[in-house]
């Protein structure tokens, strides 16, 4: 799927498999690590947070990501912030999100 921002940046939109989070692995984040590992097997086990929508530059570099579980919790009349940088901001309308909506909903439902 293809959009362009509000702000008239042109995106492609690709949907994958979630990668399970990855231990730190250093000395003083052994607890941030046993938290984040009882986070990913409770979300296996609830079968969320499975896959993530990307929104890419057309070259190929990534501008964003989210959970797709996030997005579809999201309010659909709000539209969607893409970049919130001062100078480089980035989103897209709430019809515009709408049918980033139906797409998540095509390929994972």
């Amino acid at each position: 799927m293809h959009l362009t921002t509000d702000q008239g940046l042109a995106l492609k939109i690709k949907i994958k498999k979630a990668e399970p989070q990855k231990p730190h692995n250093k000395p003083g984040l052994e607890e941030a690590d046993r938290i984040m590992q009882q986070v990913q097997e409770e979300w296996d086990a609830q079968g969320i947070n499975q896959h993530v929508i990307e929104f890419r530059y057309l070259k190929g570099g990534l501008l964003s990501s989210y959970y797709t579980d996030t997005l579809l919790e999201h309010d659909p009349d709000t539209g969607l912030c893409l970049d919130g940088n001062r100078w480089e901001y980035q989103s897209i309308d709430k019809d515009k999100f709408k049918a980033v909506i139906k797409y998540i909903e095509s390929k994972i439902e």
